[in-house]
This record gives C-alpha cells, sequence and structure tokens, in this order.
C-alpha cells in the first residue's frame, strides 16, 4: 500500500522501532515528514502544514510521558471514527438516516434502505 504526494502535501511518517530477539515491537516509533515532489504551494501555507505535522509527532513524544492524556485522545479519536464511519455510510447510501419522534414518542428511523407502504 503505497501513496505518492501531491505537491500541495506534506506527510509524517510513522515507523516501528525497537525490536526484541524474538521479533516483537517495543512499541516505540520514530516519527519523520515527508514534503510532495515540487512543492508548488505558497511557502506560509508549506511552513504551517510542516508546523502541524511536527506538532503532531511532538505530542506523540508528550503522549509518552503521560500517559493519562492517551485516555481523552482515544475518546476523542473513537468519536471521530464513528463520524467518519457515520459519514461513508451516508455517502454509500446517498441520504442520511433521519429519525422522528411520533406523538405517541416513539422514534422511527427512515434511511434510504427504509422499506415503506404507499407513497412515502
Amino acid at each position: 500500500m503505497g501513496y505518492t504526494l501531491a505537491d500541495d502535501e506534506v506527510a509524517l511518517i510513522l515507523r516501528p522501532i525497537h525490536f526484541n530477539a524474538d521479533g516483537e515491537w517495543s512499541g516505540l516509533i520514530s516519527t519523520g515528514l515527508a514534503l510532495g515532489p515540487e512543492q508548488k504551494i505558497d511557502k506560509d501555507i508549506l511552513t504551517d502544514l510542516i508546523k502541524c505535522a511536527t506538532f503532531l509527532s511532538a505530542f506523540l513524544d508528550i503522549a509518552h510521558e503521560f500517559p493519562d492524556i492517551m485516555e481523552i485522545v482515544e475518546q476523542r479519536r473513537d468519536e471521530m471514527i464513528d463520524l467518519f464511519e457515520q459519514d461513508a455510510e451516508e455517502q454509500k447510501n446517498g441520504l442520511p438516516e433521519v429519525e422522528i419522534e411520533t406523538s405517541g414518542g416513539n422514534v422511527i428511523k427512515f434511511g434510504p434502505l427504509t422499506k415503506t407502504k404507499g407513497n412515502a
């Protein structure tokens, strides 16, 4: 699985390091940066992208020193993955699912694949 960076892209590279004699990974990583081939992007924008990538790298180092912060970050990551999966599902089906509460208090979910009767 490879990826070629476009001119306006900066990538944070993660590489596993420190394996024991049995080949088991220690969990440690090294980080690096990769820039698009020609960097036709405005220098100020490129500088901001590099700052963002190095910020992420610094965060990984801080998180190693302060593991409690990872609980907060993991919760946010899980929320972001849920939103990403929801967006992907909506794009696949064309329209988002809609919840409607009836006067009786029941919640009915309608989506692109919901079976209905009549002219719904």
